[in-house]
């Protein structure tokens, strides 16, 4: 097998497209924190807004990571050892971090993990680090596939396999939400990389769409729509609910594909706009650190200001300062541990 380096342009539509992501990520999670902290209320506008994200928005996040794996063109101890550093080792590192912080700041935290759930790490992830978890699993199946059947015929194979999973579970009515997310957030990982090994036609096609405004703003409404009247149709009996996650897991595949087409038609179109684009592009750059450390950030502003005693008046206040800090606080201690060269000791780095 040829392993030679083979280089891809960076594309800033991907970095927007992260970007967003990254944004709705943080935004869901402090929406949700805040509620169960009873520091804002929950309002049917509210809810409707963290159901629609969470309709997309990891699908989306699952789906770029496939189109930017690079994993098949390296030989495989380089890629178990990429794994073990930039995979194994955060999700373990960060997990312990965030149960700690937990048990240390017991009266501030919502719902405490105890010391004992770091013994299950190995098949029940610690809270929002399920997402490395699940991307080393389609990782390393993809990888594997790839080896025994090249990678276009791996990717057609992992596609099909995983949505007649994803169908059979729900038909089945089978238990188990966790393995059901991974089936089908693999889904969304293959379909990029189906893409991917498809690059050059595919990075033809959206070039191509980037000097049609029109057609982008007319696509992404569309999508935008539709994908409105799914999330509108089927979470009424989710209203005053603060479980999202379960909300769409019967249309996932569904309101993931129309959700995640919607966000590449709508950065084409924002890239128009060059500060909104490069502070996107920006969040994009460095999503994996903001994904990983937003809840300390966040959660140490959250519970500052409610030793201030905010007033529920101020509660939106409170929303923004939280997400900010959840944003642009990793990317912050990201620069500086890339300067004083400490990186590699937290597992983190900055996308390819």
């Amino acid at each position: 097998m040829d392993h030679a380096k083979i280089t891809t342009p960076r594309l800033p539509w991907i970095d927007a497209v992260r970007g967003v992501v990254m944004v709705l990520v943080v935004l869901g999670h402090n929406i949700l924190g805040l509620m169960h902290s009873h520091m804002l209320v929950l309002t049917p506008a509210l809810n409707f807004t963290v159901l629609f994200m969470y309709a997309f928005h990891m699908p989306a996040l699952f789906w770029v990571s496939g189109l930017v794996a690079s994993e098949h063109r390296k030989p495989w101890p380089k890629v178990a050892l990429g794994w073990l550093l930039y995979l194994v080792y955060p999700y373990l590192l960060w997990s312990f971090g965030l149960v700690a912080m937990q048990n240390l700041l017991a009266s501030g935290s919502n719902f405490p993990l105890p010391w004992s759930s770091l013994l299950e790490v190995g098949w029940h992830p610690v809270s929002l680090f399920w997402f490395l978890y699940a991307l080393l699993v389609a990782k390393v199946f993809d990888y594997v596939a790839g080896l025994w059947l090249g990678q276009a015929r791996a990717a057609w194979f992992l596609l099909v396999a995983t949505f007649g999973a994803s169908v059979a579970m729900l038909l089945l009515q089978m238990d188990g939400f966790f393995i059901y997310k991974i089936v089908t957030c693999a889904f969304f990982y293959e379909l990029g990389r189906l893409l991917s090994v498809y690059r050059q036609h595919f990075f033809a096609w959206v070039g191509a769409l980037k000097d049609r405004p029109g057609l982008c703003a007319v696509a992404a409404g569309a999508l935008a729509s539709c994908l409105f009247g799914l999330v509108w149709l089927t979470s009424m009996q989710y209203v005053g609910s603060l479980k999202p996650l379960y909300a769409f897991q019967d249309l996932i595949l569904l309101t993931g594909i129309v959700g995640t087409a919607g966000l590449v038609f709508l950065m084409l179109l924002v890239k128009r706009f060059t500060l909104v684009s490069g502070l996107l592009q920006l969040l994009g750059v460095f999503s994996m650190v903001i994904y990983v450390q937003h809840v300390f950030w966040s959660s140490a502003v959250r519970v500052a200001m409610k030793q201030l005693h905010f007033a529920m008046s101020a509660e939106y206040v409170v929303l923004l300062a939280v997400v900010l800090a959840g944003l642009f606080l990793p990317v912050v201690w990201q620069r500086i541990a890339d300067r004083l060269n400490i990186t590699p000791w937290f597992g983190i780095k900055r996308n390819a």
